[in-house]
């Protein structure tokens, strides 16, 4: 299996989202789903909050330099605090649903 690095967050550029790019000024949520092959996006983190479910596949999942196996029924939140990146495992691929909110307190 091959999978990003924690060593590897070190030594790429960051790239920010912002909540203009992904919601509406009216809804500050934006609800998606994505599948990814064989190579994940590289380091990035948001102005926003997002909660993610693993709908199908396996990788892993890396959180403030920390790796975490994800699968099938994983969940997890990002916030805007949260440096992230995340790839299956070579090859193949996975799919996942993210809510992207905004607070609205």
């Amino acid at each position: 299996m091959v999978v990003p690095s924690v060593n590897s967050m070190r030594h790429t550029a960051l790239k920010r989202l912002s909540s203009t790019d992904h919601m509406g000024a009216d809804l500050p949520l934006h609800i998606y789903r994505q599948s990814l092959y064989g190579q994940g996006g590289g380091v990035h983190w948001h102005e926003f909050y997002e909660v993610g479910f693993i709908l199908a596949g396996h990788g892993q999942h890396i959180l403030n330099g920390s790796a975490y196996p994800v699968q099938r029924g994983s969940c997890f939140m990002l916030t805007r605090q949260t440096f992230t990146t995340s790839s299956p495992i070579q090859g193949r691929h996975w799919s996942y649903s993210m809510w992207s909110f905004w607070p609205m307190c």
